[in-house]
């Protein structure tokens, strides 16, 4: 995998909480085909991370029946026998917003690795590139 790319959670404008947490991601595929792939599963769904996911401070909830529905196995999408769709920790958002992208182009390999990258992957995610994922994950 040869495209490395930065995925931030959080206040990245720093205009709120002002908490962040940058995850280091490779891919197979560049950061602006990550962005297609994202922008198709959205519109195959109709799950929108960046608006139905953690958006509100402390906001660890999400939809969990609806990825499930999407063809998200169970077992990706529920952490610790959980029913009720609660992010564990920011390492599940970040995978499971892999596995989201995933959806929209089933050839994307992407990984969480250590380290630190020039790209941030939320830009080339929804169309307005201010859109925080996340905010809801810190306390």
């Amino acid at each position: 995998m040869e495209h490395k790319m930065t995925f931030t959670l959080g206040d990245w404008s720093d205009d709120g909480h002002g908490k962040v947490e940058a995850f280091y991601l490779k891919s197979n595929l560049t950061p602006e085909l990550v962005g297609t792939a994202y922008k198709k599963a959205v519109e195959m769904t109709g799950i929108k991370p960046h608006d139905d996911w953690a958006c509100g401070y402390g906001e660890r909830s999400f939809d969990a029946g609806k990825l499930i529905e999407a063809g998200i196995p169970k077992e990706v999408v529920l952490r610790d026998g959980d029913k009720d769709g609660w992010f564990a920790d920011r390492e599940h958002y970040v995978n499971l917003i892999i596995v989201f992208c995933k959806l929209g182009n089933p050839n994307l390999e992407m990984e969480i690795m250590s380290g630190d990258t020039p790209t941030d992957l939320r830009e080339h995610l929804a169309e307005d590139s201010w859109q925080s994922y996340g905010y809801g994950l810190f306390d």
